[in-house]
Parts: structure tokens; C-alpha cells; sequence
């Protein structure tokens, strides 16, 4: 049976370290280690759980904001709970989303329709 008291959880440091994309002799290794102190001061309790609610596709800042949330998410840094579209066409907007989350290595996050955004 896995003990899952507090003082058994322990901080994994070279897992994470294992993880960035990076060598160290990159510049963006830097940005990877210094998330290391927040994450050995928290608890896995602690992790921020995210709903996103975007109009992915009016433009790229929602798409890249995602793309790094995946990267955030990857390293144990943030849970995302899922997505929520909106601003008409929120259905294609959906579609469009779904695709990018499955292809972010996030297939099973929800992706919701949400509302169109205009005043019936």
C-alpha cells in the first residue's frame, strides 16, 4: 500500500530536471530551473487547478497561452480542469480546440462550447 501522508511526498527534483527541453547551457534552461524552488516549497495539494475560458482562434494569444499552460502542465507546475470556448463561432472554435489540446498531449482535458457572446 503507497503511504500518501505528507512527510511521504517527497519533491522529485531530477524528475523535473529530466524533463526540460533544454541543456543546460541553453539560456530557456535557466527559465525551467528557477521553478524548482516553488515547486519543493509546495504541496501536491497546492498545485493551481485552471479552467480556461478562451477565444482560441480570434487571434494567436489564447493559442500560445495554451501552448505554455501544456508546457506548465507537463512539469507539474499547474492541473488544467478543462476548456471552455467562447465568442461566436464557439462550436468551431470547440472543434478547432479540441484537435490543438489532443495534439498537446492533453486528449483527455475537456473542451467545452461555451456561449457566443452576443446578445440574442
Amino acid at each position: 500500500m503507497h503511504d500518501s501522508s505528507p512527510s511521504s511526498l517527497t519533491f522529485d527534483e531530477q524528475a523535473v530536471l529530466s524533463k526540460i527541453p533544454y541543456s543546460k547551457k541553453d539560456e530557456e534552461y535557466s527559465y525551467y530551473e528557477s521553478l524548482i524552488p516553488e515547486l519543493k516549497r509546495r504541496q501536491p495539494s497546492d498545485t493551481p487547478r485552471i479552467l480556461v475560458i478562451t477565444d482560441v482562434q480570434k487571434d494567436y494569444d489564447d493559442l500560445i497561452a495554451i501552448m505554455f499552460l501544456s508546457e506548465m502542465r507537463r512539469l507539474g507546475v499547474v492541473e488544467i480542469a478543462g476548456f471552455i470556448t467562447n465568442h461566436e463561432p464557439a462550436l468551431r472554435r470547440a472543434k478547432f480546440l479540441r484537435t490543438i489540446v489532443h495534439l498537446l498531449g492533453m486528449g483527455h482535458i475537456e473542451v467545452a462550447e461555451g456561449t457566443s457572446g452576443v446578445e440574442n
